[in-house]
């Protein structure tokens, strides 16, 4: 039974003196009493001592209001009874109860047996170890627990011996265990012996690790040949290991060998009981844990911090989820929470994107689907959501009844088109069936407690799956489903290849394979996340609206009236949206008021940060509670109404909302925020207008009549399907036209629509004005960005000869590609300087970032490199262009002039060499092209790396970070490329037109600071400044709250007792900023070099590693989490080592393994936009 945290008690066996009066009969009564008073409830059935001690799974409490005060049906019973204590156990099952339990009670009476002294029970129900009371039940009642004859029963010694060895091989499975055979095991409801009871099952896996079971009290019975141990089972938390959850071990010994275990389990001793806890609001009773974990709240202006285990949840209240984190690393997440072993191992394969860890591969999936699904693209698929939507008229015309099939065939058949290139013609499609009862098992078992149970103990991953059976059904629908999407891409991939298929984005990720060299299987599970998203959740957001004009009929009215007066007899179509705010306002109102994900997807803090004023502690997960923000009373009065007229103002797409920077005109939360946003919302906004504008038009729809009341049904808004998604489960309607006219123009419209279509109702041809580009080898794209070099002086004095490259792709970033780097950007030519040469080379995508993409140039022929040590012929080299609001001017030129520094002043460092360079006032025209080193990144190479290559490179690391340490700057900021002098101090920041963001061009080009004071007091100006100008992109993370002037002069107040502070000045030192294994390149066990030093300064030495530890590899498994985790710290340990033979002094190591100056860590603020 899931309770508080318990505050354990140690108790010792209490051997009370055998009497006269503790016999087996008085025993048996004792027993008797129990079980009748629980069953009604009812203490008076007892005879308890003055003293009575009494305690529910650990936790001492009133025996008034415990388990004992309810009545519950008991449906089978076992005792025993110990002669030698005075004491019994009782074991109850209580599975056809209201509220099904297992009990498992011990009592021990006073020294005249005649009353009881203590009570202790371990109390089990939902959400307990392998809870289920109807297979407790089912199994117990099969065992034959019968007497044993006198002459072959064990001593108490032997039957104590057995259960010990049982236990003591948790600690050490060498350990020999007494079991007979047949022997069986029953956890909860999981029963090992069930197919083969003739054998012993009861053989436990090896543990990775030694478990201490503590607090053992026992009861033993020697006529029956039974012990019940109560202990203390260890959860295996390494940061707690002394604590331990509320167990009993029943066990039947047979000359001296077990045959029958029952294991008896509460779980998560930390978890708050959500229930009760302040602040909770009503909801679905059916939705637990996820639904209790979304109603969670402390109330205003603080984070929720419910613990399961020895993992805290950090559920981001409405007034908290704006931007990720006040720092660029802090919210990185490469550690996925509460779904990343089953939901995403396990069922997934580790392939699904939406659980995906961020790192490498992520990127390079959100590369493909942004460019797949970025606006312009997705207005291709418009012909599509235009036939659909009228096939859906067709079919609730046809067969209203079934309209919840149609609407997923619809949304299904739209995504099967843009994904695959095939329509998915009728509701009762085997892969559309397939697909959507996969994903509502897939969110089950994801949005599971023993998923969770899973993550918060992975040690429990490595129990048999006899005890698991969610993850042997896991093995089972991770089958199904890659047979689904694999087989999906593969024909689709087939059909390209012969030249035979329609354009897909399936044309995308063939071609990122064909240069990736990923395999099939990642993806298919990239088409298929992507046709699961598509076809899942707008269907149901449009169950849910249909389900809302049944509860609230005054909203289908009113929607009607609006469309009738604008559209008269004709369908809706996209360009009546400006004319229908109400129904505008149904789709905005039907996403906030039916979330489908409503705590979206969890993620963890890969090291402890703060987050304004509260500390975010490593590990812990990080929710974004979309069903309490989107139902906060403070945000949307009346939360639970289905009311349109909320936005009947409001004009954003979901896309605009999404990138609002100020929450509180975020229409909903549903397609997430930060780096995570969907891509798909443009063609999800699309979906729901079309359907919910022309079912509108086209239907009445009514609450349908109780034949046996005369009453109408009204749909329970409560009875949604559990897991990670959620959806109104089936209910019915009363679905027709609203005139015959409309019927007719239905039936019309649709024969239009089969006239583009052939015999097997798929498209005949692309449609007109498809902008799509078919699959074809690289190279032989018309998409690409054609930037010519020539000439360029380097600041050496040499140059490039001319040459021309073409990039054979659309620019893989958030925006088009540049253009300001082609033609003339160099200086003008010498006479004697050769002819612009326009032959084409070529240039491969190696890495796409947060804040530029990297391409790697092949040249057809050798340039010419001039320097003063020399002439290079150079055919390959490296050319960095920028993602919209990255790569700024600071940055390349900070990335150029800290380079160049390292090779002056730390040439065993290796870095890059810069070709050349260009950092102008305009985002656009910011690019360096720079040495290619052949070598791979550390983080793709460290898992395969031999542990003496490991320990090499990490010593390296070590030194390179006492090196840089040791380099000492009078000034805290950037440096110029040109003389590696301070960069200029900027006042303020740019407001650039266009787009309205507000650009960090500035913000980075800080210093020179004299002092740290300096520095701090400075970055409060800039934030004071942005507040102040930044109007289209204001941060307002508290502005539900407090106005913009109340923060602004909260931030004044701040830096006025800054500036009147004593703040200490430390060494300022060299910092990389990105210190990662992604940015180290290695040969073999040697450095390469070390790249990207974009966010490179001079700072506190404090500042050194408050970032964090060094991570070596790209945490995208639990393994590589575990293996970062381990070498991290090892490394902060070499650099100790090093600096102290450095003979530095321990005040100087100490600030450098510190957590930063706080001053300095609150202060710089980086504002990063929701897109990135």
């Amino acid at each position: 039974m899931a309770m508080t945290r318990a505050t354990f008690l140690v108790c010792a066996c209490l051997v009370a003196q055998v009497t006269a009066a503790c016999d087996r009969a008085t025993l048996q009564n004792v027993a008797s009493a129990y079980i009748q008073a629980q069953a009604k409830g009812e203490l008076a059935q007892l005879s308890l001592a003055d003293n009575i001690s009494y305690a529910e799974n650990d936790s001492p409490m009133d025996i008034s209001k415990g388990v004992l005060s309810q009545p519950i049906t008991i449906d089978f019973n076992r005792s025993i009874y110990d002669t030698t204590q005075c004491a019994t156990f009782t074991e109850l099952t209580a599975a056809t109860s209201q509220h099904p339990y297992v009990i498992a009670t011990r009592i021990l009476l006073d020294e005249t047996g005649s009353k009881a002294t203590k009570i202790e029970s371990v109390v089990t129900d939902s959400g307990d170890w392998a809870f289920n009371a109807t297979g407790h039940l089912y199994w117990t009642r099969q065992e034959k627990w019968e007497t044993i004859p006198e002459g072959q029963r064990d001593t108490r010694a032997v039957i104590q011996a057995a259960a010990d060895a049982y236990l003591n091989q948790w600690g050490d499975s060498k350990l020999s265990v007494p079991l007979g055979t047949p022997c069986a095991r029953l956890e909860g409801g999981a029963y090992t012996g069930g197919s083969n009871p003739s054998a012993n099952t009861c053989r436990m896996g090896a543990f990775p690790q030694p478990l201490k079971v503590d607090k053992r009290r026992y009861v033993i019975d020697e006529e029956l040949g039974a012990v019940d141990v109560f202990n203390g089972f260890p959860w295996l938390d390494a940061t707690k290991p002394n604590d331990s959850t509320p167990s009993t071990n029943f066990i039947r010994v047979e000359r001296g060998l077990i045959r029958h275990i029952r294991d008896c389990v509460t779980i998560l001793p930390a978890e708050k009981d959500w229930s009760t806890a302040k602040g909770v609001s009503s909801g679905p009773t059916n939705l637990a844990p996820d639904w209790k974990l979304a109603s969670y709240a402390k109330g205003k202006g603080s984070l929720a911090v419910p613990e399961m285990g020895s993992c805290r949840y950090v559920l981001k209240p409405p007034e908290l989820v704006v931007k990720p984190s006040v720092r660029r690393n802090v919210f990185r997440l490469p550690k996925l929470t509460s779904l990343t072993y089953l939901g995403q191992d396990v069922v997934s394969g580790g392939f699904r994107m939406v659980l995906m860890k961020y790192g490498e591969r992520w990127r390079m999936e959100r590369g493909v689907v942004h460019n797949s699904l970025n606006i312009k693209a997705s207005r291709t698929y418009i012909p599509y959501q235009d036939l659909e939507s009228k096939a859906m008229l067709l079919a609730f015309l046809d067969n209203p009844s079934q309209f919840f099939g149609h609407i997923r065939r619809y949304t299904n058949s739209i995504s099967t088109q843009m994904i695959f290139g095939f329509r998915t013609l009728d509701i009762h499609d085997p892969k559309l069936e397939q697909l959507f009862q996969g994903f509502e098992k897939w969110s089950e078992i994801a949005g599971s407690q023993t998923a969770a149970l899973l993550d918060v103990f992975p040690i429990l991953r490595h129990l048999p799956d006899v005890f698991l059976p969610v993850k042997r059904y896991a093995k089972e629908l991770h089958k199904k489903e890659y047979d689904l999407f694999v087989g999906h891409y593969l024909t689709a991939k087939k059909k390209m290849k012969e030249g035979k298929a329609k354009p897909c984005i399936c044309a995308d990720i063939v071609r990122a394979q064909d240069e990736l060299k990923f395999s099939d299987g990642e993806a298919g599970y990239l088409s298929g996340s992507l046709l699961e998203a598509g076809s899942d959740t707008s269907a149901s957001t449009l169950i849910g609206f249909i389900q809302a004009l049944l509860v609230f009929p005054e909203v289908l009215k009113l929607a009607q009236e609006e469309i009738d007066r604008v559209c008269g007899d004709r369908i809706p179509s996209l360009d009546d949206l400006s004319d229908l705010p109400y129904v505008r306002g149904c789709m905005k109102e039907s996403m906030r008021w039916m979330p489908t994900a409503i705590l979206g997807v969890p993620h963890a803090a890969t090291r402890d940060d703060r987050y304004l004023e509260y500390h975010i502690p490593k590990g812990a997960g990080v929710m974004l509670n979309v069903w309490a923000i989107q139902n906060d009373p403070s945000r949307h009065p009346n939360p639970r109404c289905f009311d349109p007229s909320r936005w009947m103002h409001d004009s954003q797409t979901s896309a605009e909302a999404a990138n609002n920077a100020d929450p509180s005109k975020r229409d909903h939360f549903i397609f997430g925020s930060g780096r995570r946003l969907c891509q798909g919302m443009h063609i999800a906004d699309r979906n729901l207008y079309l359907a919910i504008s022309r079912l509108l038009w086209a239907f009445e729809f009514k609450r349908p009549i109780d034949k046996s009341t005369g009453q109408e049904i009204i749909p329970n808004v409560e009875d949604l399907t559990e897991g990670l998604i959620v959806c109104p489960k089936p209910f019915a309607a009363n679905i027709y036209p609203r005139s015959s006219l409309k019927a007719e123009i239905i039936r019309s419209e649709w024969s239009k629509m089969k006239g583009l279509l052939d015999d097997d109702l798929q498209w005949k041809s692309v449609p007109e004005a498809f902008e799509w580009q078919d699959y074809g080898p690289r190279g032989t794209s018309s998409a690409h960005v054609t930037v010519t070099l020539y000439d360029l002086t380097l600041p050496h004095s040499g140059y490039i000869q001319a040459k021309e490259y073409v990039i054979t792709e659309e620019h893989h970033c958030d925006r088009a590609p540049p253009t300001a780097v082609e033609e003339d950007e160099g200086p003008e030519l010498e006479a004697d300087k050769p002819e612009k040469d326009t032959r084409r080379s070529s240039a491969k995508l190696l890495a796409i970032g947060g804040y530029n993409a990297v391409y790697l140039v092949q040249l057809r022929e050798p340039i010419v490199l001039s320097q003063p040590t020399g002439t290079n012929n150079i055919t390959r080299f490296i050319l960095r262009l920028p993602c919209e609001d990255a790569l700024l001017p600071y940055q390349v030129a900070n990335d150029v002039a800290f380079k160049k520094y390292i090779a002056l002043k730390l040439p065993h460092i290796p870095v890059p060499e810069v070709y050349y360079f260009q950092a102008t006032d305009e985002t656009e025209t910011s690019f360096t092209v720079e040495e290619y080193i052949d070598c791979p990144t550390l983080s793709s190479k460290w898992m395969s790396l031999e542990l003496s290559q490991k320990d090499k490179l990490a010593h390296t690391l070590a030194k390179i970070a006492v090196d840089l340490s040791e380099v000492r700057f009078d000034f805290i900021g950037g440096i110029e490329p040109s003389n590696y002098s301070p960069a200029p101090t900027v006042e303020g920041c740019k407001i650039f037109k266009g787009r309205h963001k507000f650009h960090w061009n500035n913000c980075y080009s800080i210093g020179p600071y004299k002092s740290t004071k300096d520095y701090v007091v400075s970055s409060y100006d800039r934030e004071i400044y942005y507040y102040l100008h930044a109007q289209q992109d204001i941060d307002k993370d508290l502005f539900s709250v407090v106005s913009v002037e109340q923060f602004v002069e909260g931030l004044r107040n701040k830096r006025e007792s800054l500036a009147n502070a004593n703040i200490v000045d430390e060494p300022f030192v060299l910092v990389h900023g990105d210190f990662h294994g992604r940015n180290i390149l290695v040969r073999g066990d040697e450095i390469a070099a070390i790249i990207d030093w974009d966010f490179a300064g001079a700072y506190p030495l404090s500042e050194s590693l408050s970032w964090g530890d060094i991570e070596v590899v790209e945490s995208e498994t639990e393994a590589q989490f575990e293996e970062s985790s381990h070498w991290g710290f090892k490394i902060r340990q070499l650099i100790q080592q090093e600096a102290k033979k450095r003979n530095w002094d321990q005040t100087l190591i100490d600030l450098m393994m510190s957590d930063g100056n706080p001053e300095l860590s609150n202060a710089r603020v980086e504002m990063i936009p929701e897109e990135f």
